[in-house]
């Protein structure tokens, strides 16, 4: 199914989808694809609608394993965040995406600041976070556990499993 509409509820819906069809089934990144091509079009990048739209299908990429394909529009993912919300925890939920991008390739030096700097921002903010989003900041610290076991540094996932 090809919904293609620059209709502000079909775009909510199409990112609502991919954002749940993640973990389920590979749907997810022609929905979400196609949700921030509308968004871009109807919105522009910098709006916070389309950046949403643009971390939940970094979201998706990062959840099938397409690391490499997650890493660039991660990036600009970031920038555009730090640029146009930095004090919002949707900045350092980004961040974490990218830590995650770069940890699934095995970049786990240059993953490992975004991740722990992404947790704690989105930590200090979490009362700014609705209930429903709170599982960003528990997937963050997942990542970061992650890439201390991947990385060989145990004592240091063994001090994130406790957080």
């Amino acid at each position: 199914m090809q919904l293609e509409s620059d209709d502000a509820l079909t775009l909510i819906a199409l990112g609502i989808l991919a954002f749940a069809l993640a973990n389920v089934s590979h749907e997810a990144l022609g929905h979400g694809l196609a949700a921030l091509a509308g968004r871009r079009r109807a919105l522009g990048s910098e709006n916070p609608e389309t950046l949403g739209s643009a971390a939940d299908l970094v979201l998706v990429y990062v959840s099938e394993g397409k690391f490499a394909q997650s890493e660039a529009l991660a990036r600009e993912t970031v920038e555009l965040n730090q640029k146009e919300r930095p004090d919002d925890w949707q900045r350092f939920r980004a961040e974490t995406l990218l830590g995650a991008s770069l940890a699934g390739q095995k970049k786990y030096a240059e993953a490992e600041p975004l991740l722990v700097e992404g947790y704690q921002g989105m930590l200090a903010r979490k009362e700014r976070i609705d209930v429903p989003d709170w599982d960003h900041v528990d997937r963050a610290r997942q990542w970061l556990v992650q890439v201390y076991v991947d990385w060989g540094k145990p004592e240091k996932a063994a001090e994130w499993r406790k957080k």
